[in-house]
């Protein structure tokens, strides 16, 4: 007897440690639950790897911060992106990479990182070592959709009297920056205002390459098309001189 209520108290103690992650993520998304074999599935997928700090010459699209300071910055660099997070006094903690397709944001949910994918719909809780926490779908309502667009990529937090701005920080540049903001600033309740992370120099040299080029590819696709209107006129001037 006694043999089997150990038994069942183990079993007992296994489920609550496996429930226990399913409620551990909290966000503003109404979410519903994903299997657990699935869970495993997406997250291999993922691919999410620590790594260490990285300068970019993008932006970064979406940030958080928590309430003791540390902050974190979300850089959408194609099918392998980046966050990177950062103590209040500006070290450098950690970084990950991971596979994306398409957009994505984040926020804190007390010490883990909640990453949220647009495509597949996923509320994704990762700890500073790399590991899922757990794992939600987010469904598909306006709220959510206005949760999106108001609380996971605004472009200002308040955090205990701390105004935290994404800025472009570019001059006249800003209009043709496609990869995200150059600086995260912070204002204290005081008034005092610093750069917590500033990728202006490197942000406006890709900035002003892109529009080189694409200047460049302009130029060329109108120099063809006049070249061919000015062939085409002649073309029928010339046949109308000989008929």
């Amino acid at each position: 007897m006694k043999r089997l209520l150990f038994a069942l108290m183990v079993i007992i103690a296994g489920i609550s440690l496996f429930i226990v992650p399913c409620c551990a993520l909290e966000t503003g998304f109404t979410t519903s639950e994903i299997e657990q074999t699935k869970i495993q599935e997406i997250y291999q997928r993922i691919d999410v790897r620590l790594e260490k700090e990285r300068q970019f010459s993008n932006g970064f699209s979406c940030f958080d911060v928590k309430p003791d300071g540390t902050y974190a910055l979300g850089f959408d660099l194609g099918n392998r992106d980046w966050i990177l997070v950062y103590h209040a006094d500006n070290t450098f903690a950690y970084g990950i990479s991971f596979n994306c397709d398409g957009s994505f944001g984040l926020e804190w949910d007390a010490d883990n990182l909640i990453l949220y994918t647009i495509r597949g719909g996923r509320a994704i809780s990762i700890d500073k070592n790399g590991n899922c926490v757990d794992m939600r779908s987010i469904e598909n309502t306006s709220e959510n959709n206005s949760y999106w667009n108001h609380q996971v990529w605004a472009r200002k937090r308040t955090i205990n009297d701390t105004i935290y701005t994404a800025e472009y920080n570019m001059g006249i540049l800003s209009i043709l920056s496609t990869s995200g903001y150059s600086v995260l600033a912070k204002e204290a309740s005081n008034g005092e205002r610093i750069f917590l992370f500033d990728n202006t120099e490197r942000h406006m040299q890709k900035t002003i390459f892109g529009a080189g080029v694409t200047a460049v590819f302009v130029s060329v696709v109108v120099i063809c098309v006049v070249k061919s209107l000015v062939q085409s006129i002649r073309k029928d001037e010339e046949e109308k001189s000989h008929g």
